[in-house]
């Protein structure tokens, strides 16, 4: 059921608390970043995982591999450059990377087929690994220049495990929740479509009754005038 025809209309009537909620994120991590080359260098890849975030109920498998693929191309270009991102929250996602990614699989889960949803949440957790190997480690200055701090494994399996789980269960709590609300309107409709049936029925008995009344009370009618 993935959806390929959402309006624009709808889409943003959906989607801005989520874009506010990137917005605010972003502007807290270019203002927090270690120096403005940092931020020249980490902000664009973020910048357009965000966007593909908030535009993920267009075509949520395909949001789901592009924003893949801009992690991991993201990620290359910040080893290319030698930049040390600000500190992550996963492995080496930046907060508002991680935000993202958490709205993306929950969308990805709620709107796509089982097995759509799958292979893009696959993709995604195989980007965020990649992440982990190819980004610089992450700098921090103490005033006797800057100290470069790998992220621990354990701690990420069990941060990302937390996160996953969090962002598939509320995907498929909304899609339980759609399935609900379209078992229901179909419902009404099919309730809507018997009642109508049925005032067709007795509309149709009253008339039909009448007309044959008649046509039998005209019939006896013209039998007498005959036999006169």
């Amino acid at each position: 059921m993935e959806s390929t025809n959402l309006s624009w209309r709808t889409m943003v009537r959906r989607q801005w608390p989520l874009a506010g909620a990137l917005l605010f994120l972003l502007a807290l991590e270019a203002v927090s970043s270690v120096d403005a080359g940092t931020r020249y260098w980490q902000l664009p890849g973020v910048v357009v995982v965000c966007v593909i975030a908030v535009l993920t109920p267009r075509r949520p498998f395909d949001a789901a591999i592009t924003a893949a693929a801009t992690l991991v191309i993201g990620s290359a270009v910040l080893r290319l450059g030698g930049v040390g991102t600000s500190p992550p929250i996963v492995g080496k996602l930046l907060i508002t990377e991680t935000a993202a990614m958490m709205a993306l699989i929950a969308i990805l889960v709620r709107e796509a087929p089982r097995w759509r949803a799958a292979l893009g949440v696959g993709a995604l957790i195989a980007a965020t690994a990649a992440t982990t190997w190819i980004r610089p480690d992450y700098q921090v200055d103490w005033g006797e220049g800057p100290r470069t701090y790998g992220p621990e494994l354990w701690p990420n399996v069990i941060g990302g495990s937390v996160i996953l789980i969090i962002s598939v269960g509320t995907g498929l709590y909304f899609r339980s929740r759609d399935r609900e609300r379209r078992q229901s309107v179909e419902a009404e409709l099919l309730a809507a479509q018997h009642a109508e049936r049925m005032a067709l029925a007795r509309e149709l008995h009253d008339v039909v009754a009448h007309y044959v009344t008649s046509i039998v009370v005209h019939s006896q009618a013209a039998e007498a005038v005959l036999e006169l």
